[in-house]
Formats: C-alpha cells, structure tokens, sequence
C-alpha cells in the first residue's frame, strides 16, 4: 500500500501530536515493507551535492552525465550509467570496439569467436560475425575484408578447395612475399594490419608439410660458346651443375679435348659466375671441379 501524506491535523496536546506521528511512521514503515518496485522520476539537473552510491534518473536532455538519457550511479567521483534493456551492445558495438556505454551479453560476446558463415571466394571476401570461417570455391583470391573493420581483428579460414592467394606487399601480406595455391583442408590466420591492409601470420597445410616459399626448381641447359645467363630464383641457396657431354674440340679453356660422353673438367668458380648472370672467357684461377657424365653436383651460394 503506497503511503500518502495528507496534512498535519490540529493537535491540543503533546500527546495528540505524539499519537499522530506514530501513526503516520507506522504507515510509512508499512508502505516501504511492502514496496516491490522503484519510481525514479527524470532530473533535469544534476543533484548539488552528490554522495558516493547516490542513483538519479537522468533525463538525458537538460542534464546528460555522459550517455544519453538513464539510471546513473554515483561512485567516485563519476556519474556510472546502469545497464537497462536499451543499453545493450549489439554484435557490430562489440566488434567495433568503441562504446564505453553499453554492456556486453554472452551472445554479442560470442560474435569475437564463434564459427563464423561460410564465404564463398572471391577477388574480394568480406568476413563477418565470427573468428572461424570455411572458405568455399576456387576462384582466385586478391584481397581480405572484415565486415567490420578493426585493427587488431584476427580470424582463422579454412579452405575447402584449391584456390591462389595473391600477395600484396600492402594489402595482403602473405608468408614468404609470394603467390600461394591451397589445397583442401589447408588453413591460416589472417590480421588486420592497418586500416584495410591484411596480413598472414602463419599458413599450415593440410599435409602437415612446410609451405613451399620459392616453387619447383628451374632448368637451364648450358652450351659451349657464349656465355650465358642463369636467373637467380628469390631465396636459392644452391645450384646443381649436370654434365652431359664432354668437349668436342678442346679449344675452350675450361674443357678438356675428349669425345663425347668422357670426363670433364669444369673450373666451380667459372660455372657459378655463369650460371648467375656473369661470364669470362679466361677462367680465373680456383678449385676445379672434377664431373663425368650425368653426374649431378650441388655448388653452394
């Protein structure tokens, strides 16, 4: 039962006024006792002489302590906005990361790393909600998007098939600074950098085997004569030399006389500068190196 003050009776003695006061504390005992529920009307202004756990209802207007209109706490020093049915965080307020006014459910939470929707590839994919994703088809990817967009967001991705990831030294940042073609089952991490700007911080195949940086080897057969030229592929560390045939004439200064199919005598310093984009006709002064057909022979870099 609410209580309702009237007016103060006229009293003519003490004891009349005393039985009056009794009475109306005991009404008023009776209505808090029974109170189940708490009206607090809006402020328009901000109390004189706030107290440390003091709760007003701000009407977001006249008098805003920080976050629109409320229930605020008073607690150090800070009006605090109380959590409300309005004032929950949506899935896209907690991936953004920046509002300092709402409150966080498990459901919303979970948008930071639950399975996330499929995404079929593309030039251009667009990752949502989630921190784990399938990445479906085979169409060549050349650039990675989060919906929305955080530095600092992570996600893992699955391929379910074969498909080339094109690096970017900028917006796509992949190990090694090189193309990779997936295979199914392979998975990575991806991060954003800065801005739109994505990089790879680990690929694993499926295979359980090291991804290959620089490719297959290349080939390069070599004849007498002119000199000629070897492209160094990024990351080599070492050549092999194969001799398939000795000298015809023995004229070159670094082969000897002999008919084909015999033993040949090649100088390693003189193959290494040729093989890597230098020639001489007079060999310099070195080890030789001692190769009979079809024999197969690694020169370290």
């Amino acid at each position: 039962m609410p209580y309702n003050f009237d007016q103060i009776p006229e009293v003519n003695t003490v004891e009349e006024l005393r039985s009056w006061l009794t009475e109306e504390l005991k009404a008023l005992s009776q209505s808090l006792n029974e109170t189940t529920e708490l009206e607090l009307r809006p402020s328009k202004h901000e109390p004189v002489r706030p107290r440390e756990g003091m709760i007003v209802h701000a009407d977001g207007t006249n008098w805003n302590p920080g976050a629109g209109v409320g229930t605020y706490r008073y607690q150090g020093g800070v009006w605090n906005k109380i959590a409300d049915s309005g004032n929950v965080a949506t899935t896209t307020d907690v991936l953004n990361g920046v509002d300092t006014g709402k409150f966080v459910t498990p459901d919303s939470l979970a948008a930071l790393w639950e399975k996330g929707s499929n995404v079929a590839s593309s030039g251009t994919i667009s990752l949502g909600e989630g921190e784990y994703f399938h990445i479906t088809g085979t169409t060549t990817i050349t650039d990675i998007d989060f919906a929305v967009a955080k530095d600092g967001r992570k996600a893992i991705l699955v391929f379910d098939g074969v498909l080339t990831l094109t690096h970017n030294a900028t917006t796509l940042i992949l190990p090694g600074g090189a193309n990779i073609v997936t295979a199914a089952g392979d998975a990575c991490r991806v991060v954003q950098d800065a801005g739109d700007n994505i990089r790879v911080t680990w690929y694993q195949r499926a295979t359980g085997k090291a991804l290959a940086i620089n490719g297959p080897p290349t080939y390069q057969y070599l004849t007498t004569g002119t000199g000629a030229t070897y492209t160094t592929p990024a990351g080599c560390t070492k050549i092999h030399v194969s001799m398939i045939g000795g000298g015809g004439g023995g004229a070159a200064a670094n082969t000897n006389s002999g008919a084909a199919g015999g033993t040949t005598t090649a100088n390693e310093t003189v193959w290494r500068l040729a093989l890597f984009g230098k020639s001489s006709k007079q060999p310099p002064t070195g080890p030789e190196l001692s190769v009979a057909r079809n024999d197969w022979h690694g020169l370290p870099l």
